[in-house]
């Protein structure tokens, strides 16, 4: 069947795209939409009965520009979609959105295909166990830079903190132990899991012979041996029920955040998601430099005090894992960080007396994140 010319709408779009330096033809355009890149023309009415006229929408050229250049073969749409986005480009909202979602989606648990559908979670995670799956929350590069600090004289026991983390141990979880509860966290959105257990994943977070004095602050609560802790405080329950929400899948909670957040919002942590790993690699380059030069400065110190908290290390230790990340994996780091975000605004309402300035403290979150968090 012959192909209908193209509309006087496309043609003003193949003209606009080629001033742009870019040659499209009507069957990419095609292409493209059907794809759901590139939105349909508008219709404006001409007024007085006479008629309309079909227009690209705005920011139709430029985005029809790029995707000639980046648009290809078995490139993933999805992708494609999530680049455009990052970049400002008029890609289709709904796209944005639907690629996001399908992200969260994505991601398979290791056994989790081999057992029926519907298993419990428990089974789910046994057998990520019994299929040898191992999780390491410090990457090596974190460790030797550690080992490196201690060298140089830094005491990671410090005494003067020693107090605040009464179950200081030198004992971690095992990779088994943290795959077994990383997929069942997955699973059922952390029901099931205590303070005991996030306690204990905090101190896996910690350097290795150190205290972890927000560990002892999880595990053991206000105050650590001084009598009663300030009023008002929420107990445990309550804060669990913060931290994990309802319960369910986390990729459907994913996906859920996905449709209802705001693209502005979606497009400020894809951005600070995509900026992670150089981050990362830019604060492990800092302390080594300064540990090669056998002289401890601004980045080591940094280094120490992050390391006493939680969050700024899992956060360092995902952007290394994830320094080859595609625009799918980075997606899913984005509604992750909105994720943790939106528990920060509920954690605000719940006890808005709080001191939420210690947020400003590498302890509690890194320099990157500061911003986005209070925002």
């Amino acid at each position: 069947m012959p192909r209908s010319p193209a509309s006087e709408a496309d043609r003003q779009l193949i003209e606009d795209a080629g001033r742009l330096g870019a040659v499209v033809t009507a069957r990419q355009l095609e292409r493209w939409r059907a794809a759901g890149l590139l939105g349909p023309n508008i219709r404006r009415p001409l007024g007085r009965g006479r008629g309309s006229r079909s227009e690209p929408p705005a920011g139709a050229a430029e985005l029809a520009a790029w995707l000639a250049g980046i648009a290809r073969p078995g490139r993933r749409p999805r992708d494609i979609a999530l680049l455009a986005f990052a970049a400002g480009l008029a890609i289709p909202e709904d796209t944005v959105r639907t690629a996001f979602a399908s992200a969260a989606a994505g991601t398979r648990l290791p056994a989790e295909d081999s057992l029926p559908p519907g298993a419990a979670p428990e089974d789910v995670a046994d057998e990520a166990v019994a299929s040898g799956r191992r999780f390491t929350m410090v990457p090596a590069r974190i460790k030797r830079i550690d080992c490196g600090l201690a060298r140089l004289g830094v005491d990671w026991s410090f005494p003067a903190l020693a107090g605040l983390d009464p179950g200081r141990s030198d004992s971690r979880l095992a990779g088994s132990d943290l795959a077994h509860i990383a997929v069942q966290v997955v699973l059922t959105g952390g029901k099931g899991i205590n303070m005991g257990t996030i306690g204990a994943i905090v101190r896996t977070l910690a350097p290795a012979g150190g205290i972890a004095p927000l560990a002892g602050q999880v595990e053991y609560r206000w105050p650590i041996s001084r009598g009663e802790g300030p009023s008002g405080l929420p107990d445990d329950d309550e804060v669990l029920a913060t931290l994990l929400g309802g319960g369910g899948d986390l990729r459907g909670q994913a996906r859920d955040l996905a449709m209802a957040t705001p693209a502005a919002e979606l497009l400020d942590a894809f951005r600070l998601a995509a900026g992670l790993p150089g981050w990362a690699d830019r604060t492990c380059a800092a302390v080594e430099r300064e540990i090669a030069a056998g002289q401890l400065g601004d980045a080591s110190r940094e280094w120490v005090i992050s390391a006493l908290g939680g969050l700024p290390r899992l956060l360092l230790g995902g952007a290394l894992r994830d320094r080859d990340a595609g625009p799918a994996s980075t997606a899913q780091t984005a509604l992750m960080l909105i994720f943790i975000r939106n528990k920060f605004r509920t954690l605000r309402q719940i006890v808005p007396a709080g001191s939420f300035d210690v947020m400003d403290n590498p302890m509690v979150a890194p320099s990157v994140l500061v911003d986005f968090l209070n925002r």
